[in-house]
């Protein structure tokens, strides 16, 4: 007198984690025929229909929750591992930009919006350190405005300075206070 239906969860659990949705539904279908079959319950109208349909709900939900679990997993670790694949090719193509600017005879600095200098390549530090000031020394962490005067005149708005783009001739200074053309 002991209902088993319950143990029948148990197949539809393992085998969703590799069969089809429209598989499961058949595999719900065949355990609530089994379960039926082998309960010690009499098959009536009135209480094997709303048992049945209980059994089938019950195996086929569990088991379409199994597979749409494991197919969100499986999604998730597709799209982390193509989210990793893009951070790749981007820190490639970090390095070669950070090759092709230390490698540049032309002076490049780039700096933040306050005017501080972030990185400088090899030209630059030539171009506005002299010769006195030492060879250790680095133009990171300076303020641009005191090798180029000029740009201290120029009025950068707190948004859309990341897309500034322009292109300025001025006088620049070393620092050895020596002036070039910028």
């Amino acid at each position: 007198a002991v209902p088993l239906a319950l143990l029948y969860l148990v197949p539809i659990v393992v085998m969703s984690t590799v069969l089809r949705r429209w598989q499961i539904l058949i595999l719900g279908l065949l355990c609530t025929f089994v379960a039926e079959y082998s309960d010690a319950f009499p098959w009536t109208v009135n209480g094997g229909i709303p048992r049945d349909a209980t059994y089938f709900l019950a195996y086929t939900a569990g088991g379409l929750y199994v597979a749409e679990l494991l197919s969100r997993r499986r999604a998730e670790q597709r799209h982390v591992s193509q989210l990793e694949a893009e951070i790749e090719v981007r820190r490639g193509i970090e390095e070669q930009l950070r090759l092709v600017v230390a490698n540049s005879s032309i002076a490049i600095i780039s700096a933040d919006e306050g005017g501080t200098i972030l990185q400088a390549n090899e030209a630059a530090e030539q171009q506005f350190r002299s010769v006195s000031s030492g060879v250790g020394s680095r133009l990171e962490g300076i303020s641009l405005k005191e090798f180029m005067p000029s740009l201290a005149s120029i009025q950068i708005r707190k948004h859309g300075w990341e897309k500034l783009r322009t292109m300025m001739q001025c006088q620049g200074l070393r620092a050895s206070g020596e002036p070039f053309l910028a």
